[in-house]
C-alpha cells in the first residue's frame, strides 16, 4: 500500500487561513442579520403600537356602544298585559313633543299657523329688561323653538293674537307628545314612559297601565306618540276630553280673565257684564262654576269660546314641560295677593304680597310665562285658582245642581264643552275620597296633567297615599263630596302651586277662584 505523506506544517497555515475567512464571513451575517432584526423590531413596535392604538379606541368605542346598549330599552308589544303591580320611579319627567300637520296625524317639522279669524298678531321689542308692545306685529311673529340639554328654554315665541275687544289669546298647535320619566330632575337615566304602549318600565319593557280606550297615536322615530286628546274629534270621545271635530289648535286666554273696566285696585263684581283677557288688573273671582261656564261661552260664541276644559288645561302644561315650553323647568308662581294678571313672584314658591312688583312685561315677571318671555301664557301657577269644565258623576250634597247646572249633573254626560269624572271612591271610614293611586290613576284622564305626572310610580296601584304631581304640585280629583275641579294654585300655595296642580271644589263663588276662556275657531 501506497504511504500518504502530509506536510502538516503547511496544511496547518491553509486551515487557519480558511477558519479565518469562515470567521469574518460569520460575523458579517450576524452583523447583517443583528441590523436586520433591529429593523424588524423597529418595525414591529410600530406595528404594535399601531394595533394598541387601534385596540384602545376599539375599547373606547366599545365603552360607548355598551353605554348606549344598556340605555337601549326593552319595548313593549302588542301582547304586553297591564300589570298593576309594576313599580318604578316617576318622581320628574320630560315631554317631548313632536307637531301634527293641519288636522291630521301627521307628522310635521313646523308647527301649524295660527287660525286668525280675524284676531290680530302681536309681538313684542325688549328694550333692556323691559317688553314693549309693537304697534304692528313682526312679520315674524311667532316662532316655537325647542330648547336643549336641560336648560331652561327662554327663547320660544309662541303665536299671539288680539281678539276685537283688546284680549289677548296665545296659540296652542296641535301636538302629539312623549312622557319620560326620571328619578329626579337632574337624572339623566329613564326609569320609565308614558306614550303609545301606557304607562310602562324602562329597564324590562313592563306595562304598569294601558292606553285609555279611544286614545289616538301616531308612529315616530321608532315610538308611539299619544295624539293629544283636545286636539282630536269624537272618535276620541267627549269623555277623554275631545272637540267636536279635529282641530288644528285652540287659542287660550293668556291671562285670566277680568271684568271689563277692572284695575289694579278693582275687580268690579257680578257676572251680568263683559270680561277681557289683559293684563295688570285684578282678575274676575267670586262667580259659582255654573255663571263662569255662561260667560266664557258667550264671551265670543263666534269662535266657540268656551270655559277651559280639563283636557285643554293639560295641553297648556304638557307643551310648557316640553322643549318648546320650558324644557323641563317649572315656572315661576304669580304670587300676588291682589290677584294682578301677568305678575310674576320671582321664583317657583315666592311668598305671597300684595300688588305686582314684577309686572308681565318685565325679566322678571316673564319667568311666570309657560315660555319664560312675553309670549307665553301667564297664570298657569298662582294668581286664582281656576275653574275648569269638569264635574264628577256622583254628587253626595247636590253641589252641581246648586252651583253647575248649567253643564253638570250625575245623569248628564260628558260634551265637546265640559267633561265628566266617575269617581265613586269612597275611603275607609266611607267618606268620598279624591287622593291616592288607587284614585289617580284609575279616574285620571290621558292629556289632562294628573295621572300622567303623579309621582306615585314607585307604588302600586293600590296604594292609597298622597303621592303629589311633579314639582310638589297638588293632585286632588273631584269627587262625590267636591264634585268640581280647579287648577293651577293659589298666590299664596307657593311650592304647592304651578301648572300640574289639580284640586277640587263645591262649584260655589269663592274671592280666591277665577277662569279662563278658550277659543276654537
Amino acid at each position: 500500500m501506497k504511504k500518504i505523506k502530509i506536510n502538516f506544517k503547511k496544511e496547518n497555515g491553509a486551515i487557519s487561513l480558511f477558519i479565518l475567512v469562515s470567521l469574518l464571513f460569520f460575523l458579517v451575517i450576524v452583523v447583517s442579520v443583528g441590523i436586520s432584526l433591529k429593523n424588524k423590531s423597529v418595525s414591529m413596535d410600530r406595528k404594535l403600537n399601531t394595533i394598541k392604538q387601534s385596540y384602545e379606541t376599539d375599547i373606547g368605542n366599545e365603552d360607548e356602544l355598551y353605554k348606549e346598549k344598556i340605555s337601549i330599552k326593552v319595548m313593549p308589544t302588542e301582547t304586553s298585559v297591564a300589570d298593576a303591580s309594576t313599580t318604578f320611579s316617576t318622581e320628574y319627567g320630560k315631554i317631548d313633543v313632536i307637531w301634527l300637520s293641519g288636522t291630521e296625524n301627521t307628522v310635521s317639522s313646523t308647527p301649524n299657523a295660527p287660525n286668525l279669524s280675524g284676531m290680530t298678531p302681536v309681538s313684542w321689542t325688549k328694550n333692556g329688561d323691559t317688553w314693549t308692545e309693537d304697534s304692528t306685529a313682526s312679520s315674524s311673529y311667532y316662532s316655537y323653538e325647542a330648547g336643549s340639554e336641560n336648560s331652561d328654554n327662554t327663547s320660544s315665541r309662541w303665536a299671539n293674537a288680539k281678539n276685537s275687544d283688546g284680549s289677548y289669546f296665545v296659540w296652542i298647535p296641535r301636538f302629539a307628545y312623549r312622557i319620560t320619566y326620571y328619578s329626579s330632575q337632574s337624572s339623566t337615566e329613564p326609569t320609565g314612559y308614558y306614550d303609545g304602549w301606557g304607562q310602562w318600565r324602562a329597564s324590562d319593557g313592563k306595562v304598569r297601565l294601558a292606553l285609555d280606550s279611544g286614545i289616538e297615536t301616531v308612529e315616530y322615530g321608532g315610538n308611539k306618540y299619544i295624539v293629544h286628546p283636545a286636539f282630536c274629534g269624537t272618535s276620541v270621545g267627549y269623555d277623554n276630553g275631545s272637540w267636536s271635530s279635529d282641530i288644528s289648535g285652540f287659542w287660550v286666554a293668556k291671562y285670566e280673565m277680568s271684568r271689563t273696566g277692572a284695575t289694579s285696585s278693582s275687580a268690579g263684581s257680578g257676572y251680568n257684564t263683559t270680561f277681557l283677557s289683559v293684563p295688570n288688573v285684578q282678575s274676575a273671582r267670586s262667580i259659582t262654576i255654573g255663571n263662569v261656564y255662561n260667560v266664557a261661552k258667550s264671551y265670543d260664541s263666534s269662535k266657540e269660546s268656551h270655559l277651559m276644559k280639563n283636557s285643554e288645561w293639560g295641553a297648556v302644561a304638557y307643551l310648557t314641560q316640553s322643549q318648546y315650553g320650558r324644557n323641563g323647568n317649572e315656572i315661576d308662581i304669580n304670587n300676588s295677593s291682589s290677584y294682578i294678571t301677568g305678575n310674576g313672584g320671582g321664583s317657583t314658591n315666592a311668598y305671597s304680597t300684595s300688588g305686582a312688583p314684577n309686572p308681565y312685561n318685565t325679566t322678571i315677571g316673564a319667568k311666570a310665562s309657560t315660555t319664560g318671555n312675553v309670549y307665553g301664557v301667564y297664570d298657569m301657577s298662582g294668581g286664582a285658582w281656576e275653574y275648569v269644565a269638569a264635574f264628577n258623576n256622583t254628587d253626595t250634597d247636590d253641589y252641581e245642581s246648586s252651583y253647575g247646572s248649567t253643564f253638570a249633573s250625575t245623569s248628564g254626560t260628558s260634551t265637546k264643552y265640559a267633561t265628566k269624572y266617575l269617581n265613586t271612591t269612597l275611603n275607609s271610614s266611607g267618606s268620598t275620597n279624591f287622593i291616592g293611586n288607587n284614585i289617580i290613576y284609575t279616574y285620571g284622564k290621558i292629556g289632562d296633567a294628573t295621572k300622567e305626572v303623579n309621582k306615585g310610580g314607585a307604588y302600586d296601584l293600590s296604594n292609597t297615599s298622597t303621592n303629589y304631581n311633579w314639582f310638589g304640585d297638588c293632585p286632588f280629583l273631584c269627587c262625590a263630596s267636591y264634585p268640581f275641579v280647579f287648577r293651577g294654585g293659589y298666590c299664596n300655595n307657593e311650592a304647592g302651586a304651578g301648572v300640574f296642580c289639580s284640586s277640587n271644589s263645591h262649584g260655589n263663588s269663592d274671592s280666591g277662584l277665577s277662569f279662563r276662556a278658550v277659543l276654537c275657531p
